[in-house]
């Protein structure tokens, strides 16, 4: 299988709406293991043991993600309609500093293939409305 790092929205102002980008970002790995890639959700792995809230350790959880992401094959961005975030954007340099091949994925292509295929990965899409 071909490793995709997963890039998608995860920081957050409150607590609520962390959650709600997490849940979008495991709706979205499941997406690309559905596809039949192997993804690297790093912000799923770190988010579960460092404090995203805290400067440092969301820092410190970027770069060992980032450092992944040299791993892997592609990368796959979901688009939500609003400027990409800074680690987003920062995965997406060094991405092409790697020459990684990049796939953007609108939201509402993964919604509805999940509404449409998987049950479970479109409940966790749910989540993150």
């Amino acid at each position: 299988m071909t490793k995709v790092f997963i890039a998608s929205r995860i920081g957050a102002k409150t607590k609520k709406q962390f959650e709600k980008n997490l849940n979008r970002m495991k709706a979205f790995a499941r997406f690309a293991l559905l596809q039949g890639y192997e993804p690297e959700a790093t912000g799923i792995y770190y988010c579960q043991f460092m404090n995203d809230f805290d400067q440092k350790e969301r820092e410190w959880g970027i770069e060992r993600g980032q450092e992944r992401l040299k791993e892997c094959k592609e990368i796959w961005v979901l688009e939500d309609g609003m400027a990409f975030s800074e680690g987003v954007t920062r995965d997406r340099k060094i991405a092409r500093e790697n020459d990684l091949l990049e796939r953007v994925w609108n939201v509402d292509t993964v919604e509805n293939y999940l509404k449409g295929n998987d049950p479970y990965g479109y409940e966790l899409w749910l989540k993150s409305k």
